[in-house]
Order: C-alpha cells, then sequence, then structure tokens
C-alpha cells in the first residue's frame, strides 16, 4: 500500500475556495453548481494524500523552482507543495483556468 500524505488547505487557499462558491453562487445564480464544483475540488484535494508527485510542477516561475505543483479539477487549478521529507502536501491556492494564473499566483503567499 502507497504511503500516506497529510494534506493542509492554508487559509489563503480556504479563502479562494469561498470565494469559488460565492462567485458559482451569486453571479452565476447556481447554489447547487456551487455546492457540486466546491465538493468535487475538495474531493480531489483529499486525494493528494497518496503519490501527490503524480502531478507536474506548475510552467510559471518562480513557483516552478520552489517545487509548486498544478492539479487541474473542473476548471480549477489547485497548486500544492509536496514536503516528501515530512510526507505533507500544502494546497496554497485555487485559481479558475481563464484567469492570468502568474497574476493571481503572485498574490500567494510563499511561505
Amino acid at each position: 500500500m502507497d504511503e500516506r500524505y497529510s494534506v493542509e488547505i492554508t487559509p489563503f487557499a480556504e479563502s479562494a475556495l469561498r470565494e469559488i462558491g460565492r462567485y458559482i453562487k451569486l453571479s452565476l445564480g447556481s447554489t447547487q453548481n456551487a455546492i457540486s464544483t466546491l465538493t468535487a475540488i475538495r474531493k480531489e484535494i483529499a486525494w493528494l494524500d497518496v503519490m501527490p508527485a503524480r502531478f507536474a510542477l506548475t510552467p510559471d516561475e518562480p513557483w516552478r523552482s520552489e517545487r509548486v505543483r498544478r492539479m487541474l479539477v473542473r476548471n480549477f487549478y489547485v497548486y500544492f507543495w509536496v514536503d516528501e521529507a515530512a510526507k505533507a502536501v500544502r494546497v496554497v491556492h485555487i485559481v479558475y483556468v481563464g484567469r492570468i494564473q502568474k497574476a493571481q499566483l503572485d498574490l500567494m503567499d510563499m511561505e
């Protein structure tokens, strides 16, 4: 059996999730779609507990050099770090694919 990783969603990423749900619900007028999208994102994030390095590094610098990985869930990129020594995954941002990724990543806390 594969070794399990702990998975943490940072406050910044949690805030991004809330904003995604709020936008879908209010701007697109679909509470059900908001719930479905957030559920799908959280489910995929939870599955990062096994083999998180299966996802590619993000193509954007300086985050690629910092070993930030990117996973596509529906129309959103989930950005995360993998700490192999601690067997931990840290989700740091979630961004709609239609946005300029580099600009959104500039807002992310690198700590």
